[in-house]
């Protein structure tokens, strides 16, 4: 494969296997559990953080048990899940990483922005387009079948 047809080889269900996809996904979800578990566990410390916030008024301090977890939580944990991402992300059908597939939404003040991150949330491929969760591909496929329905 030439670099030209490189960015427009994609995915084509025709000539893929259903029960083959559908293990493939399986797998690639199983390997993303763990930085799942990160992302959720970042999410969970900031939600108690605010619950914390609304009830007593004080933010999270090196005093407390809470602040002191997040404070370790952050340097050791995220950059661990990040790396794993980025390694068990990488597709089975091409072989290449997913690089930024997901959004952050930030919101400071009076500003609101978006930018690209890693997310270990992965539905499809980003640059092959192959269908890398259980629901992507029963959708995939089900899409399919209703076309070759219509014809």
């Amino acid at each position: 494969m030439n670099k030209i047809d490189k960015y427009n080889y994609k995915y084509d269900i025709s000539k893929s296997n259903k029960e083959q996809d559908l293990k493939l996904a399986n797998a690639m979800q199983r390997k993303l559990m763990i930085p799942k578990l990160g992302f959720y566990g970042f999410a969970a410390i900031g939600i108690i953080a605010l619950i914390q916030k609304i009830y007593t008024g004080e933010i999270l301090t090196e005093k407390d048990s809470i602040g002191l977890f997040f404070m370790y939580y952050m340097p050791i944990v995220m950059p661990i899940t990040i790396i794993a991402t980025i390694i068990f992300g990488i597709c089975p059908h091409c072989h290449k990483t997913q690089g930024l597939n997901g959004k952050v939404v930030s919101f400071t003040g009076l500003s609101f922005s978006v930018s690209r991150g890693v997310s270990p949330f992965i539905k499809y491929c980003a640059r092959y387009g192959a269908p890398l969760s259980k629901k992507a591909v029963e959708e995939a496929y089900r899409k399919y079948e209703e076309v070759q329905r219509a014809e």
